[in-house]
């Protein structure tokens, strides 16, 4: 994924399809659930949403066949960020809801983090801005807090949506908004998006 966040996709997409072929071959079936997240990670990235579908529902349907749940979590946001891309709210609350579940379950804060930045997105996409700055802030306390990193190929959409918000609610507002998510609990985080 390094040549990812180089932005180097045709040549990621290349070790990534070889790696498929060699992991089916050898019968790593877990391994070939990554690949291909990896490729749909890809695809994504360059608005190939059919092709990124493709990939994720079939490392989801490996995951789910290994009862890989922490894995099938992150697919799962994943496969509630294309949702959303595609207007479809309902559908990529339910998988985030999912993926959320999950990630509480396994005590995975890499996975909260990656779910809860999928959901300030698709908060933000059904226009309550502001609830979704405190979103965003919560999850950047968090991933300060972890000493964690955003997926690369996620972090310009990130910032897009973080400088787009600052420019529809305004400074002071934003600034607001922010600092009341930074502090939130994550207990009040789950509260906000479950109870929503």
């Amino acid at each position: 994924m390094l040549l990812c966040g180089q932005g180097n996709y045709q040549a990621a997409h290349v070790y990534l399809t070889q790696s498929v072929v060699i992991f089916d071959t050898l019968g790593g079936r877990l391994a070939m659930a990554w690949s291909l997240i990896g490729l749909g990670d890809i695809a994504a990235a360059q608005d190939k949403i059919t092709e990124a579908e493709q990939c994720y529902n079939q490392a989801l349907a490996i995951q789910r066949e290994l009862n890989d749940d922490n894995h099938a979590g992150a697919t799962l946001a994943a496969l509630g960020r294309l949702a959303q891309r595609q207007g479809d709210y309902q559908r990529a609350r339910e998988l985030l809801h999912e993926s959320l579940a999950i990630a509480i379950k396994m005590a995975d804060r890499p996975m909260f983090a990656d779910t809860l930045e999928a959901i300030a997105a698709l908060t933000a996409a059904q226009g309550q801005a502001e609830c979704a700055v405190r979103i965003f802030a919560a999850v950047d306390a968090l991933l300060r807090q972890d000493n964690l990193l955003l997926k690369p190929v996620l972090q310009p959409l990130h910032d897009r949506q973080v400088s787009t918000l600052r420019d529809q609610l305004g400074e002071t507002a934003f600034t607001t908004a922010w600092a009341a998510g930074a502090a939130m609990p994550l207990d009040a985080v789950r509260a906000l998006i479950l109870n929503d």
